[in-house]
């Protein structure tokens, strides 16, 4: 472990990525400029074709769709997340590489009126959530047998990339008036898409997120007014009575709370 913090203390960093073809991929890339960014197939090469690698940050993944099936999830998310790891084992990359997964907020549940703490219970309650803490166990768990240092980020819903939460709202509203359940008062935690990559640059290589699970979010967290209207486009938000949340479930996640706590995140980064 000495070892790969002496090699991440350069300036020069050597990424191995999975998923850089995504939309976070996409947009994390030009943020890695200046480091050697090595980009990897869902069709894995032969063991020990990687080279010299000092962090491995895997962002592949199917992402959150309730039309997807439970069996796309597990072989998307554990299924790749397996054989990547296996991949790691065979080729022997010294010093062992730093493992960084892409998890998501979703492993603790889809609500939830007080702040959720890495220490909260997951409670995932769909295919998506339970796949992405499946894959935090498969992580943990080789990690811990191969001596390789690992980093767990649950992201919020990440905003400012590709085809973003925002940019659907937008397009749904085109479609529909823009508008609230009740006063519009619920609160998620999202993430910048500048905060994701600010935090992929803090924990890279960094001893102190060596076997760390981290909540990544916004620290203050969004009212749904204030997102519905910055993608209202300058039309008047409406409200809509609580009572119609019991005919749709799409309306009754708009009158949900999702949070965060981002206190270890801003510990670490600060430090």
């Amino acid at each position: 472990m000495a070892q790969q913090a002496d090699a991440c203390d350069q300036s020069l960093v050597r990424f191995l990525l999975t998923g850089s073809s995504g939309d976070l991929g996409k947009a994390l890339v030009p943020a890695l400029k200046g480091h050697e960014v090595q980009a990897l197939a869902r069709n894995l090469p032969a063991p020990g074709e990687a080279g010299k690698v000092d962090v491995v940050l895997h962002m592949a993944g199917l992402r959150y769709d309730r039309a997807r099936k439970a069996s796309e999830f597990a072989e998307a998310n554990v299924g790749f997340t397996e054989r990547l790891l296996s991949w790691l084992e065979q080729s022997r990359i010294m010093p062992p590489p730093h493992f960084i997964f892409l998890s998501t907020m979703y492993v603790y549940g889809e609500r939830s009126q007080s702040m959720l703490a890495e220490t909260s219970e997951p409670n995932p309650r769909t295919a998506y959530g339970a796949s992405k803490l499946a894959a935090e166990k498969k992580i943990a768990q080789a990690c811990a047998r191969l001596d390789i240092p690992f980093t767990i980020l649950r992201l919020a819903t990440v905003y400012g990339a590709g085809d973003d939460v925002l940019r659907q709202m937008e397009r749904g509203f085109k479609k529909l008036f823009p508008f609230v359940i009740g006063d519009g008062a619920q609160e998620r935690s999202m993430l910048s898409i500048e905060g994701f990559r600010r935090t992929i640059l803090a924990a890279s290589g960094n001893p102190r997120w060596f076997g760390q699970t981290v909540n990544v979010a916004d620290s203050q967290p969004h009212r749904m007014f204030d997102l519905v209207e910055r993608v209202a486009g300058g039309r008047r938000v409406r409200h809509l009575p609580r009572v119609l949340t019991m005919f749709s479930g799409k309306l009754a996640r708009m009158n949900d709370s999702f949070l965060l706590d981002t206190a270890k995140l801003a510990s670490l980064e600060r430090d």
